[in-house]
């Protein structure tokens, strides 16, 4: 398996059996040249892939991503007696990865899932960087994940309802974005005023609205991108144009006739 990621030089995958202990901890913010000391946890991940549903999810939001994720550094002890810092997201994941919280393989749901072992799903990925008060406690994180474990990911029917009839999930329902937008109310960077179930991860972008650009440090900067697969939806999605153009035509061709 090869991982396109500027900032994961190593292309193993982690064994999350082989850590015997673990804790949250942060990074001391310092300038590289691949940005992967700049993240701190609690930022925020914003992810885009290619696949159809994902598509979807991006053209249904309108916006280029279509999942978001919560950065964690994680101190491990391993039971070889090393220890290794390594980069952590904290997400309502859709695809079956191990949970380091249970040491489970959770197919869809909250887990916390080493963010260079997800980086395959994804063509891009990017952070945006989060201002932290005199309110931020670190230790607060752990014991919001610690209430989310194990959440399911809500049923297509139950997403349709809230967006389309109803807001709202009920108790121990949450999307990706309500999630990260829950995490920010319990560590104290904003405070929710309004119903979360509507939220994309659109919503945690440039130039949106939905939270102020105060809570943030600058624009979001890439820090993930794998031209290979970027290539691959444009090839996709010109396809899908020819061929909508062709149906088009044929139609129109086929009225036509009917006509004379």
């Amino acid at each position: 398996m090869e991982i396109h990621t500027a900032f994961y030089d190593q292309g193993e995958v982690l064994d999350y059996e082989n850590v015997l202990e673990w804790n949250v901890t942060d990074q001391v913010e310092k300038e590289t040249n691949t940005g992967i000391n700049k993240i701190r946890t609690g930022d925020i991940l914003l992810f885009s892939a290619s696949g159809i549903l994902s598509s979807v999810i991006k053209a249904f939001t309108f916006s280029k991503w279509n999942h978001i994720g919560i950065a964690c550094w994680c101190h491990l002890k391993m039971d070889d007696g090393s220890e290794r810092t390594e980069l952590f997201c904290y997400e309502m994941g859709s695809q079956p990865y191990q949970d380091l919280i249970t040491k489970k393989v959770i197919d869809k749901g909250v887990r916390l899932v080493r963010l260079g072992n997800i980086a395959e799903m994804y063509d891009l990925i990017s952070v945006r960087k989060i201002v932290r008060g005199k309110d931020w406690k670190l230790e607060r994180l752990p014991e919001f994940m610690d209430k989310w474990k194990d959440t399911p990911f809500p049923k297509v029917f139950v997403l349709l309802k809230a967006y389309a009839i109803r807001p709202g999930y009920a108790k121990g329902q949450v999307t990706c974005a309500q999630l990260t937008a829950l995490m920010l109310h319990h560590m104290k960077v904003i405070k929710l005023n309004f119903d979360p179930s509507q939220l994309t991860p659109g919503h945690f972008a440039d130039g949106s609205k939905a939270f102020s650009d105060s809570i943030f440090i600058g624009k979001e900067y890439i820090i993930h991108k794998d031209d290979k697969w970027l290539k691959k939806r444009q090839y996709f999605i010109f396809a899908i144009v020819i061929i909508l153009i062709i149906i088009v035509l044929i139609l129109h061709n086929k009225k036509w006739r009917n006509m004379r």
